[in-house]
Parts: structure tokens; sequence; C-alpha cells
């Protein structure tokens, strides 16, 4: 999970250079990230 945050942390600092794209992937990133933080409780 730490990774996680990190990787969430930095969205602003990476691109793909398609809006579209960027937002899809932190979209999934996110959603992924908060099913982990459940199954871990």
């Amino acid at each position: 999970t730490c990774n996680s945050r990190r990787f969430v942390n930095k969205f602003n600092n990476w691109t793909c250079g398609n809006d579209d794209i960027d937002k899809s992937i932190q979209l999934i990133a996110e959603n992924h990230y908060e099913k982990l933080e459940c199954d871990t409780l």
C-alpha cells in the first residue's frame, strides 16, 4: 500500500501526453488502491 500511495501522490508529475488516457489510468489506480485498503482491514 505504501507504493500505491506514492503512485497516487505523484499523479500530477507524469503524463503519457493524452489527457483521457492519463485520467483513465489514474481512476483505475485510485479504485485499486481503495480496494486494497478495504481488503486489508
